[in-house]
């Protein structure tokens, strides 16, 4: 499928100039020295480089609609999670920063983590005001005194 860089990335690649148009598989992948990041390969002129999922934008419609239907189902799944724990858990460390998002259910001896990234525990936090979920904010260090 069709899909332009966000990036410029002519350091490694004289064709692969921010706005260029290349191919894509859009397959996700995790490099083992780096997996917080997500890459695809792209192919431009026939040479194919690793790009950060961040760097591309796809073009083509059907991708870009299965992608928002995946984030509604994801969105669901999580919402239900959440209104399902008996305790949704803010942690916070000493200067009020995010140190992660966690459950906590019956079943369970220790609270279960479900966001640490920075970037994700905000969006959870405003979709729990939306959703109306009840979040108990906690020092990081007592979460597992508890």
């Amino acid at each position: 499928m069709k899909v332009r860089l966000t990036v410029d990335l002519t350091s490694y690649n004289p064709y692969f100039t921010k706005d260029a148009v290349g191919e894509s598989t859009m397959h996700e992948y995790h490099r083992d020295n780096q997996p917080w990041r997500t890459y695809v390969d792209v192919r431009i002129e026939g040479k194919t480089l690793p790009v950060g999922l961040e760097g591309v934008e796809c073009l083509d419609e059907d991708y870009i609609r299965m992608k928002k239907l995946e984030k509604k189902i994801e969105e669901k799944e999580l919402v239900r999670q959440l209104k399902e724990a008996d305790t949704v858990i803010h942690a916070v460390g000493p200067a009020g920063g995010n140190k992660g998002i966690y459950v906590t259910y019956p079943w369970e001896e220790r609270p279960e983590l479900v966001a640490s990234d920075n970037q994700k525990c905000t969006e959870i936090l405003e979709l729990c005001i939306k959703k109306k979920v009840k979040v108990t904010q906690i020092q990081y260090k007592d979460l597992y005194s508890r």
